[in-house]
């Protein structure tokens, strides 16, 4: 349609400017208006700070809050609210942009955003741009595989017992564990109760200024210090 509105939703990847994709690239580009969550009132958004690194002109910059909470009623909320925010700020705009860590919809805000938007409006079209996860990002740092032949790979969020996590390696070649860093210090112990040290590794904050490695083949898992967030833990039961 001549008129029509888009959304896009755009994977920026782990942390790297230089990691997202050049459709990415191009679209915030062109993008009249960019939307970026952000987990706290007091800190910048990080997604605005990774792509300022680029030279994608002056933008409308509108950061969303999402606060860190397991709370559904109020999460919901605040993704209904965000979706009536950016039908206000599109009433007179053609395009638009937002941004998220990793790949879209992978364990991305933009999942239950995009799902507000389309019950509170139809006159705006989503559009999903795929990003390069913080999984493929982390094997290609480590030079770590993550599948050969027919093996099976499982993407979960780190449960919260022992027994989960000893459960999720044994039944799969490799586990990448996600939303990792309250559980750390059991997930490590876990790793070298199945002495699986030396095929797994772990990154936080991958591309950032300060992101944490530790390959597990060359270096024991010892909990970093400081705050631990964006965190993933990959794991291969074949070194």
């Amino acid at each position: 349609m001549k008129n029509e509105k888009i959304l896009y939703g755009i994977g920026i990847g782990p942390g790297e400017p230089d990691l997202i994709t050049l459709r990415g690239r191009n679209i915030i580009e062109k993008a009249e208006c960019i939307f970026v969550p952000k987990s706290s009132d007091k800190e910048a958004s990080l997604a605005k700070e990774i792509v300022s690194a680029l030279d994608v002109g002056e933008k409308k910059w509108i950061e969303i809050h999402f606060p860190m909470t397991g709370d559904e009623k109020l999460l919901n909320e605040k993704y209904k609210d965000a979706a009536d925010l950016i039908i206000k700020e599109m009433r007179n705009l053609k395009t638009a942009a937002y941004l998220t860590l990793g790949d879209t919809l992978l364990y991305s805000t933009f999942i239950y955003l995009a799902r507000a938007l389309n019950e509170a409006t139809d006159e705006i079209k989503i559009e999903t741009v795929p990003g390069i996860t913080t999984a493929s990002a982390a094997a290609a740092k480590f030079n770590f595989p993550l599948a050969e032949k027919k093996e099976k790979v499982l993407i979960a969020a780190l449960p919260d017992t022992t027994d989960e996590m000893k459960k999720m390696i044994a039944e799969n070649d490799t586990v990448i564990f996600y939303k990792a860093s309250k559980h750390l210090p059991d997930l490590f112990d876990v790793i070298e109760q199945m002495n699986l040290s030396n095929s797994s590794v772990f990154c936080s904050r991958l591309g950032l200024e300060d992101e944490k490695l530790i390959d597990g083949r060359f270096e024991p898992f010892v909990l970093p210090e400081g705050k631990n967030y964006l965190s993933t833990v990959i794991i291969r039961r074949k070194p």
